[in-house]
């Protein structure tokens, strides 16, 4: 038993070595912003200065860099699975492809950032702020985006099913065929926003604001729109069987009320 528990305890010894950040390679990141396929998981990097640096395929998977500055970096294909950027700083930054499962990002500012095909479900990304950027594809899956910022950002053909949007901003927002099956959408502010071709099945919409939306061809199907505002939205051969409409703004100003409770 004795010879048993100490070779478990030389294995796991080994597993925590080989995922834990090299030293030297944390180094070279901090003098020379430059550490491509490094080796830098669970790394100690809350606040680091690394703008426009190189990051290209490293693994800072588990990874501290709350309130880091990245603004520009190019980070393609980095694993940052379970990493902490809560506040961090990375505006225009490159993370294409980049893996942000799980990832603890609230407070974050995103503006601008390229994240096409970006891996983000279950991310906590409360409060951050993702204007005008390129979320083309990505998957944000049961994701945290309570009161977050996507005004003017490109969601196109993105996954947001289960994704918990309440209270966030998304004017302008493009959704163009996008999934945000069963979302959260509470409250959220949808203004002027393209849902071109969207699915929107189950999502709860209860006092969202979808005032001047493009809602071409949406499926709304099994949708609650209770208290939500439609006024002045195109809303062209939508799918909404089994949508509940309560107190509803319609695009014409009138208010629907045929799904409230009796």
């Amino acid at each position: 038993m004795l010879r048993q528990a100490i070779a478990a305890g030389a294995v796991l010894m080994m597993a925590v070595s080989a995922s834990a950040a090299e030293p030297a390679a944390v180094d070279q990141l901090r003098k020379t912003k430059r550490c491509e396929k490094c080796k830098l998981a669970g790394a100690k990097l809350a606040g680091a200065k690394l703008s426009s640096a190189t990051l290209t395929k490293a693994d800072l998977s588990g990874a501290d860099l709350s309130k880091a500055k990245l603004g520009g970096a190019m980070l393609y294909k980095v694993n940052l699975a379970k990493a902490m950027l809560t506040g961090a700083m990375l505006q225009s930054a490159n993370l294409y492809k980049a893996d942000l499962r799980g990832v603890a990002a609230d407070g974050a500012d995103l503006a601008g950032a390229s994240l096409y095909k970006a891996e983000m479900s279950g991310a906590k990304l409360g409060g951050v702020n993702l204007t005008t950027a390129n979320l083309y594809k990505a998957d944000l899956s049961k994701a945290v985006l309570t009161k977050a910022n996507l005004s003017e950002a490109n969601v196109t053909q993105a996954t947001l099913d289960g994704a918990d949007l309440t209270g966030a901003r998304m004017t302008e927002t493009n959704f163009y065929k996008a999934s945000l099956a069963g979302a959260n959408l509470t409250k959220a502010d949808m203004t002027s926003a393209v849902l071109y071709k969207a699915s929107l099945a189950k999502a709860n919409l209860t006092g969202a604001n979808l005032a001047g939306a493009n809602l071409y061809k949406v499926d709304l199907t099994g949708a609650n729109l209770t208290d939500a505002n439609l006024k002045g939205a195109e809303l062209y051969k939508p799918e909404m069987k089994g949508a509940i409409l309560c107190r509803t703004v319609m695009p014409d100003d009138s208010i629907d009320s045929s799904g409230c409770p009796k």
